[in-house]
């Protein structure tokens, strides 16, 4: 179902770290379960041994009894007593021969053929003993140990206790572990003891002896059991631990790292394929599911962009395409080759139009409507881009066509004004100033249709603003009444018009240039040719914006008068 990725570590180091994690924990509770579980089999198996060593020792004194028990503890201890009378000495033993004919008797011998029967492992010794009270000592009368050749050593004498003798006398045998009888440095957990006959010590005592060998090794069994079985039961858990683990993290991990390796291959080489995530078999139920259809997503969602960047970028570059067309049409459209008129010396022209985008709104024109007369237009469109520059040039040749039919600038604006007001469903209007020189006596008519103030400087004199009225924007009222107005251009006068990117451009302070700052950067080269009369121009409205971007169209246009005929 999924893809291993080569060379992959990390997804693998965390599983084995989770796995370490889980081990460890396993194998402390594994630990924790098995002491718990020693500490109960042991207090189980000790009460068990207690339970069969009272058993053991009932079942002795009742065999015992009816092999005539009590007979041989009333001989023993009569022969103790013979003994201790003739040596003086409380601990002395019964007289060998004496001994060997108890042993030797059917009945004895009976006696201890049935203790060894009742004998098991469980069991260290059981041992009938008389009681000389006299001297608080137990003297032996029969022992087993499960071993039919080996005899007891009938008489031998060993002192009891305080403690252990105040049990005995008083009945209370059970669960004590405090005394061995027999038992040399053998262990023992329990001893029982009961009487012969109930309530008649006299009668004998009957003790058995229970060992910690069951115990051990019942302990040492369980501890391998357990270990056995823990131990494949870890296994099975790892196991499964580390498949479920391999299912639901270490494969789809690697799928999805395998899957955005790919991913980031192929857009570092330029490719677009969209099949990375989508392809991705990720059935965790879990949180790398959701990481796999988010990736999916993704990558879906950015296909979808790329595709509209892509849209977006061709229509950008069509726009751009048709920008630069535009602007080259609109450029080709203006009067561009420099000097315009090099046969005529009676008058220098020149201008320049700065778009602040593409296409410009702002336009200029000059041509001669006959040989003695110059017009001239300079235009400011309210908007800017492909629909100023279509409104521009609509301007402009509707404007130019009214002038060479003869018409007065005046007549010429306001037969502009009503054609474009028919038809301008746009709503934008533009600002013109329109000027007709006649070259042979200098006299300048114009019309001022909401344009900016023009510029005139007088023969050696300085450039000053000429204040002339202004009518209505060409293309917002139909009914708009334009008039023309009159000056005269002596020889060496210069005359300038511009539009307000001039005056309006701004700096990063938000401050203007200003008509002030625009007069006096003229008035600093008042010698300057149309030309440079631009260029400084130019100059200072840059000095004054400096990184600031360019608000408007920089549009302007200078006319130096030099003269009729002159040569």
């Amino acid at each position: 179902m999924f893809k291993k990725v080569q060379g992959q570590k990390k997804p693998r180091s965390r599983m084995l770290r989770q796995n370490r994690v889980t081990l460890v924990y396993l194998i402390a509770l594994q630990l924790i379960s098995l002491v718990v579980g020693v500490v109960l089999f042991v207090g189980h198996a000790s009460n068990e041994v207690q339970q069969t060593t009272a058993i053991h020792a009932e079942m002795c004194a009742v065999v015992a009894y009816d092999e005539g028990g009590a007979s041989f503890v009333n001989q023993v201890m009569q022969l103790h007593q013979e003994a201790k009378e003739k040596t003086g000495d409380p601990m002395a033993g019964i007289d060998a021969d004496a001994a060997a004919a108890i042993q030797q008797d059917q009945a004895y011998q009976n006696m201890i053929a049935r203790m060894n029967a009742v004998y098991t492992e469980d069991v260290f010794e059981m041992a009938l003993i008389g009681y000389d009270e006299e001297n608080q000592t137990a003297v032996l009368v029969a022992a087993s140990s499960g071993d039919e050749s080996d005899l007891t050593e009938i008489g031998a004498v060993e002192e009891i206790p305080e403690e252990f003798l105040k049990r005995s006398l008083s009945g209370d045998f059970e669960k004590y572990t405090d005394y061995t009888i027999l038992t040399g440095s053998s262990r023992f957990l329990a001893v029982y003891a009961c009487y012969l006959v109930p309530g008649d010590p006299s009668s004998g005592i009957m003790y058995a002896v229970g060992t910690d060998s069951r115990i051990i090794r019942s302990v040492i069994m369980f501890i391998t059991q357990y270990l056995a079985i823990t131990f494949i039961l870890i296994m099975i858990i790892m196991f499964r631990l580390n498949r479920r683990t391999m299912r639901l993290l270490v494969q789809p991990t690697e799928a999805i790292t395998n899957a955005i390796d790919e991913y980031s291959r192929n857009r570092s080489e330029g490719k677009q394929e969209g099949n990375h995530f989508s392809n991705l078999d990720v059935k965790t139920d879990n949180e790398l599911e959701n990481l796999a259809e988010t990736l999916a997503r993704m990558e879906h969602n950015e296909i979808l962009y790329v595709d509209k960047i892509a849209q977006a970028t061709a229509e950008r570059e069509r726009e751009e395409a048709e920008l630069l067309m535009a602007a080259r049409i609109q450029e080709s459209a203006l009067p561009r080759v420099f000097p315009a008129f090099p046969d005529r010396p009676e008058f220098e022209i020149y201008a320049s139009m700065s778009p602040a985008r593409e296409v410009g709104g702002d336009f200029y024109d000059f041509f001669l409507v006959d040989d003695d007369h110059l017009c001239m237009v300079i235009a400011d469109v309210s908007d800017k881009g492909i629909p100023a520059a279509l409104f521009m040039m609509t301007s402009k040749t509707t404007i130019a066509n009214h002038v060479r039919m003869g018409k007065s600038p005046a007549e010429a604006l306001d037969a502009a004004n009503k054609a474009i007001c028919e038809s301008n469903d746009t709503g934008m209007f533009v600002t013109v100033w329109v000027a007709i020189l006649e070259i042979s006596t200098g006299q300048l008519t114009a019309s001022n249709a909401a344009h900016e103030y023009p510029v005139v400087q007088r023969p050696n004199g300085a450039f000053s603003l000429y204040r002339d009225r202004h009518a209505v924007m060409v293309g917002v009222l139909e009914e708009a009444q334009y008039s023309d107005y009159k000056m005269v251009l002596r020889p060496g006068s210069k005359l300038f018009v511009y539009t307000d990117g001039v005056p309006e451009a701004t700096n990063a302070d938000e401050d203007m240039f200003g008509l002030d700052r625009m007069v006096d950067a003229l008035n600093e080269h008042k010698d300057a040719t149309p030309e440079q009369v631009l260029t400084n121009m130019r100059r200072s409205v840059d000095a004054f914006v400096k990184d600031a971007p360019q608000f408007d169209d920089l549009t302007m246009l200078c006319l130096e008068y030099r003269g009729a005929n002159r040569s």
